[in-house]
């Protein structure tokens, strides 16, 4: 069906961003980490493994918190690629120039800095 997100694709991005305390080495997302309480776990996994497409999910907070997770992955998995080569060397840099380099990232892929805050 056009237009329909399977659960397991958009879930299998975020659920480990939902659960980390640190969700990325490179890019300062800023939020209260985790999203999610250990003890929520096994209901955000069977509404991620049980339920066919994302809409179809019917608790909106599991919603939220799978849409958050897929935003940090899609927005860390973007920042890696635009570093290429450099993301071995990029934590060694001074805070003002990994700013230079995230606000460039951002710039490029027209995000605005509202979308590091979860």
């Amino acid at each position: 069906m056009v237009g329909k997100t399977l659960t397991s694709i958009i879930g299998g991005k975020a659920i480990t961003y939902i659960f980390t305390e640190q969700p990325s080495l490179f890019v300062p997302f800023e939020g209260n980490f985790p999203l999610a309480k250990e003890y929520q776990r096994e209901v955000i996994m069977n509404e991620v493994c049980g339920t066919h497409y994302f809409d179809d999910i019917k608790e909106e907070w599991i919603k939220d918190l799978i849409k958050k997770g897929a935003q940090m992955y899609d927005i860390d998995q973007g920042f890696k690629a635009f570093l290429g080569s450099r993301t071995r060397i990029y934590n060694a840099l001074p805070e003002s120039e990994k700013a230079e380099i995230l606000a460039e990232f951002m710039d490029k892929n027209c995000l605005d800095i509202g979308a590091l805050r979860i």
